[in-house]
């Protein structure tokens, strides 16, 4: 995977995001947000909430504490029907504020 300048610079942004050492890759996982259409905010939000926690708790691919990737990020993600937008527009605005 390619990782952006964007998706650098988001997850320079977040390193001190709650899950931050449960991933191998941190800006893999931001550029895996991006892929998935999440705006910059959007990703910054996700990257910051017990999102990405929730994505290791239930990756099963049996990564351990700091070798989770971006694949279990997007499986949570999409899991059920697909990107729940209401929930990341929620997760947004309860995580960044409303932007002015």
């Amino acid at each position: 995977m390619k990782i952006t300048q964007q998706a650098r610079e988001i997850a320079q942004r977040t390193e001190g995001a709650y899950s931050f050492d449960r991933f191998r890759n941190w800006g893999a996982i931001a550029q895996c947000l991006l892929d998935l259409g999440l705006t910059e905010r959007q990703t910054e939000a996700v990257l910051l909430s017990k999102w990405t926690r929730w994505a290791c708790d239930f990756d099963d691919s049996g990564a351990k504490y700091g070798y989770h990737t971006s694949t279990a990020m997007r499986r949570f993600m999409v899991s059920g029907n697909g990107i729940n937008w209401e929930a990341v527009n929620d997760i947004t605005i309860r995580t960044l504020g409303v932007e002015q």
